[in-house]
């Protein structure tokens, strides 16, 4: 199980945001809330229109982690429900230059509140989700989330 996620109400710009991902701020689907949720890392989750675009998405090492530093996240994980194997969910890429590299390509926290973000916004309607990550089309990891609902009563 992760951490009991944490919501945060302030989010950087739109524009900022595609600025630094170097992308077009209509490459952002306004039909989905940009947020940042901790689960575990802080974690700003950005939707983007079109898997050309997500897979497209080359942002400058030095400017992603500025706006990190400044945003308080850190990890940016963006995601889209268009697919390369139509088996799969999702696709997501997380960007982490807090850490020292400018993408991970397989992640568990990231992808937690990945999950949570789904669940808040009442996208994840089955028990387990696949994800595609990593900007490869073909060549990607797979990441598998599972619903479970804790003591609490918490998803």
């Amino acid at each position: 199980m992760s951490p009991v996620p944490v919501f945060k109400n302030v989010v950087p710009d739109i524009s900022v945001i595609s600025q630094k991902l170097k992308i077009r701020p209509s490459d952002i689907n306004i039909k989905y809330p940009i947020s940042i949720i901790n689960a575990g890392l802080t974690t700003l989750i950005v939707p983007i229109r079109g898997l050309n675009t997500i897979l497209g998405i080359k942002p400058a090492f030095d400017e992603l982690k500025e706006l990190c530093i400044r945003s308080k996240v850190d990890i940016i994980e963006v995601f889209i429900s268009d697919v390369a194997e139509k088996s799969k969910d999702y696709r997501t890429r997380v960007f982490a230059p807090i850490f020292g590299y400018l993408e991970d390509p397989a992640t568990g926290s990231g992808n937690a509140a990945f999950g949570y973000y789904l669940i808040k916004n009442g996208s994840w309607n089955q028990e387990a989700i696949t994800i595609e990550q990593n900007g490869l089309r073909n060549n990607f990891n797979v990441v598998k989330l599972q619903k479970q609902t804790d003591e609490n009563n918490i998803q």
